[in-house]
């Protein structure tokens, strides 16, 4: 009853693990949709932002068209008043001449130029018509047509300047009105990214923080489960045997006394139930390989569809980030305008170095197994057996780990050579090196200079600190991210590799910002650095 029993605690141990990977799965689900969410939110107030945006412009735009009529309708008021004012004094001037020299009419009591002004008609006829004389006017009767004249001139000067004041009031109170709502949407769009933009950042890069935990966690518990119903049916295979052994021994031993004595009808009889038994371990093997053969079918199909729903997942993810214009999504953090503008927190690396440990463990305890079983079957030498193990595993990381494809492209790349040479020294089958070469094609094919410098120059310049000089590195870190390191920069680079190699020392502790910046892609990648390089040196 001890095997059932353990069999049956194996089983519910499964089960919860089942439960579990399903608890983080959907974790980290949920941890995905509250970043499409935020996303939406900002893409939503970046839409909005952009809409005040517009308003602003536009009525600035009115703004500047109401100063453009302003000033053309003050200057036609102007023409039209001195205009006016200018006819005036020249009748002014003229009616006073005509009244010296006697151009009045004696009847209506008018000068000569103000019937030719309102009766379009010679001051001579006009005598005729009205059968008058031009006579001389008396001083005081000029003095008071020209008081006359000063009074019309004043009230035109009036008139005009009571249009001009109100013309400038309207447009001043127009003006004034416009820059206030100006001024105000300003101040919101001010506002908004200074408050509500900003908390949704940080909700952002907490949601990715999360999000990238709970994958993490998801991922070793996945891995866990698998490895752990792998072991059970390895545990279930070694148990048949263990059951079935005794029993066959047994017979064997007694078929051999009663082939011994002589008894040929218990022996006939005992030999039958030996096939029996060995027939029924036989089938048990056969059924255990073909169980072990499913669950391996199994395990390829879920991790198939797995890595296809995290690929989709992150895609929703991915176009969220560019609609909402905030950068893009990687396992190292957020990234904001070119930078990596929200790295892990020491937490989060925490996390992610106890899963990759708990994951290596489970993976090498069962893979180290596999391939001394195939060392020994295919009889490979030392060296054939460390390049088909690196090849292996280079595959695993590179289409399994694209982030540390980014972070140690040339590594690969030199592993890789090492691979090829163990090729050409000791004939590693072909299978190999055209899958690696596969996966340093897919992994390499995510890579652009935007994302990989200048890592990969730090990576290149500690891979060949003893085989490059200082100028040479020197020379590559100036053409890393499109050669627009300073030489301040570049400095901090060398001596980030090499203290020695720095010639503005003090640049690095005194600049928090780039030191900050490069301690988190080493702190990110120092783990997984140490791991590539075991994987490089088998």
């Amino acid at each position: 009853m001890i095997f059932p029993v353990r069999i049956l605690i194996v089983r519910v141990a499964l089960w919860l693990g089942v439960a579990v990977c399903l608890s983080f799965s959907a974790e980290a689900a949920e941890s995905a949709g509250r970043i499409i969410s935020i996303a939406h939110q900002i893409a939503s107030q970046k839409k909005r932002v952009e809409g005040m945006e517009a308003q602003a412009v536009e009525l600035s735009r009115k703004q500047a068209q109401m100063q453009q009529e302003y000033f053309e309708e003050d200057f036609r008021l102007t023409l039209e008043r001195d205009k006016q004012l200018a006819d005036l004094l020249a009748e002014k001037e003229q009616t006073l001449e005509d009244l010296r020299n006697g151009l009045f009419c004696s009847k209506c009591d008018r000068s000569a130029t103000e019937i030719e002004k309102t009766l379009k008609i010679s001051f001579d006829q006009h005598k005729d018509d009205v059968d008058s004389e031009g006579v001389p006017m008396s001083p005081e009767k000029i003095q008071k047509k020209m008081e006359d004249y000063d009074k019309k001139i004043a009230a035109v000067e009036r008139r005009f300047a009571g249009r001009l004041k109100r013309l400038r009031e309207t447009y001043e109170k127009g003006y004034a009105a416009l820059s206030g709502r100006i001024v105000d949407l300003r101040v919101r769009i001010h506002m908004i990214r200074l408050r509500a933009e900003s908390a949704l950042r940080d909700k952002l890069r907490k949601a990715i923080r999360e999000y990238t935990v709970k994958n993490e966690e998801s991922d070793a518990h996945w891995q866990k489960h698998w490895m752990e119903r792998k072991a059970s049916q390895q545990v279930k295979t070694a148990m048949d045997e263990l059951q079935a052994k005794p029993a066959i021994e047994r017979a064997r031993a007694a078929l051999t006394v009663r082939i011994a004595r002589g008894d040929t009808e218990e022996a006939d009889r005992l030999e039958e139930r030996l096939n029996e038994l060995l027939q029924m371990r036989r089938q048990t093997r056969e059924d255990n390989r073909w169980r072990g053969q499913d669950l391996e079918r199994q395990y390829e199909e879920t991790l198939k569809a797995r890595a296809r729903s995290r690929n989709e997942e992150e895609q929703r993810i991915l176009d969220a980030l560019q609609e909402a214009g905030v950068g893009g999504y990687s396992p190292m953090g957020l990234r904001l305008d070119g930078r990596w503008y929200v790295p892990p927190s020491a937490s989060l690396h925490r996390a992610q170095q106890e899963t990759a440990q708990a994951i290596q463990r489970i993976r090498e305890q069962y893979a180290d197994a596999v391939w001394e079983s195939r060392r020994d079957i295919a009889g490979l030498s030392s060296l054939q057996y460390g390049a088909m193990r690196m090849g292996e595993r280079s595959v695993e990381w590179l289409m399994h780990r694209p982030e540390v494809v980014r972070n140690n492209l040339q590594r690969i790349r030199n592993g890789y050579q090492r691979l090829r040479g163990y090729a050409r020294e000791d004939g590693v089958p072909a299978v190999f090196n055209n899958a690696l070469m596969q996966g340093v094609t897919q992994g390499a094919s995510t890579i652009t200079p935007s994302n990989v410098a200048p890592w990969v120059a730090l990576d290149l310049g500690i891979l060949y600190t003893r085989r490059w000089s200082v100028g040479e590195m020197r020379d590559i870190l100036r053409q890393s991210k499109g050669g627009t390191l300073s030489e301040y920069e570049i400095d901090a680079v060398l001596r980030e590799i090499d203290p020695d190699m720095g010639v503005h020392n003090w640049y690095l502790p005194h600049h928090p910002g780039l030191k900050k910046y490069l301690e988190n892609v080493y702190s990110l990648s120092d783990d997984m650095r140490k791991e590539l390089d075991s994987m490089l040196n088998p």
